[in-house]
């Protein structure tokens, strides 16, 4: 998820628990606010209308009083790789050797090599991260065909 993105999430929790953070509001007045606020609709970062649970608000309220805005953005997933860094590495280098390539001849070929490979559709997916999914005549786009 990139920073814009992240950002706009946490400025949409924070819009949404604002009202419980007020100084002197009562444990009854701010379980009313909790409440009110989790039986209503709200208009998501993403423009679609969502509800939000009471745990998780009291959850972002938790995470606001210990850790300010901040503790309301969401984190990076970071994701470790399924796929053995040498298998990968042969694929884009053997992309990167003919951009023609498609996912289903590299696929092909690293099968006739001895590898195990990924499937195509993976290996597309990783070309396309690595912009390498540009097609011989020229459009983006992933190809498939042998």
């Amino acid at each position: 998820m990139e920073d814009e993105r992240r950002r706009e999430i946490g400025l949409f929790r924070y819009v949404l628990i604002r009202p419980v953070l007020e100084l002197g509001l009562s444990r009854a007045q701010r379980g009313r606010l909790v409440r009110a606020i989790a039986e209503a609709e709200h208009l998501g970062p993403d423009g679609r209308l969502v509800r939000v649970g009471r745990s998780t608000l009291d959850d972002w309220i938790r995470a606001y009083r210990e850790g300010g805005f901040e503790a309301l953005v969401p984190q990076p997933r970071v994701v470790a790789l399924r796929t053995p860094a040498g298998v990968l590495e042969l694929a884009l280098r053997l992309k990167r050797e003919r951009p023609e390539r498609t996912g289903a001849q590299v696929h092909q070929i690293m099968l006739a090599g001895g590898e195990r490979p990924l499937t195509v559709r993976t290996l597309q997916t990783h070309f396309a991260r690595a912009g390498l999914n540009v097609r011989a005549d020229g459009p983006e786009g992933v190809s498939s065909s042998v």
